[in-house]
C-alpha cells in the first residue's frame, strides 16, 4: 500500500509542480544531517519525487534559520533538539527540479537513535542510511551537504 501512495505522491508532486515552484521558489529553507554512528536521518515525503532527503524545511517570517530547522525536525520526526545540539555547515542556494531556493544546513550527532514518530500527513518514510550512501537514490542538495559535510572532516 506505501509503494502505491508513492507513486501518487509523485504523480501530485509533478502535476502539481507549477504551484510548488510559485510557492517554493525563492524560499529560505533550512536541513539537518543528523547523524548517529556511521549513518544519517533521510526523509521520504508523500508528495516529492520519490527521492529521499534530509529533514528540515521552510521557515516564518522572520524565524531564526535554527529555531526553525528545530521545529521543523519536531515536526517531521518528534525528535527534539536544541540550538545546543546543532552545528552550522553552509549557507547556499540549489536549483532542483527547476525550483531555486537558498538554506542553511546544520549538522547533529547523536549518541543513539531515537524513536521516530513521522507526520503522516507530509512524511511517508525514513530511514537510516550509511554516511557513504550507496545505492541510495538522495535528493541533490541531500548530496551536496553530505559532500560539505565530509570536505570539513
Amino acid at each position: 500500500m506505501k509503494k502505491v501512495g508513492f507513486f501518487i505522491g509523485k504523480i501530485a508532486f509533478w502535476v502539481s509542480w507549477p504551484a510548488l515552484w510559485l510557492y517554493l521558489s525563492h524560499s529560505k529553507r533550512t536541513r539537518l544531517l543528523l547523524i548517529c554512528g556511521d549513518e544519517f536521518l533521510v526523509l521520504r515525503g508523500w508528495l516529492g519525487s520519490g527521492e529521499w532527503a534530509l529533514p528540515g524545511g521552510g521557515l516564518h517570517r522572520g524565524e531564526a534559520a535554527a529555531l526553525g530547522l528545530i521545529r521543523e525536525v519536531r515536526e517531521e520526526t518528534r525528535i527534539v533538539l536544541t540550538s545546543q545540539d546543532l552545528t552550522f555547515l553552509f549557507t547556499t542556494t540549489q536549483t532542483n527540479k527547476g525550483i531555486r531556493f537558498s538554506y542553511d544546513c546544520y549538522c547533529a550527532r547523536l549518541d543513539k537513535k531515537p524513536d521516530i514518530k513521522i507526520q503522516k500527513y507530509e512524511i511517508g518514510a525514513y530511514a537510516w542510511v550509511p554516511l557513504n550512501a550507496p545505492g541510495v537514490r538522495l535528493s541533490a542538495d541531500t548530496v551536496y551537504a553530505l559532500g560539505q559535510w565530509q570536505n570539513n572532516q
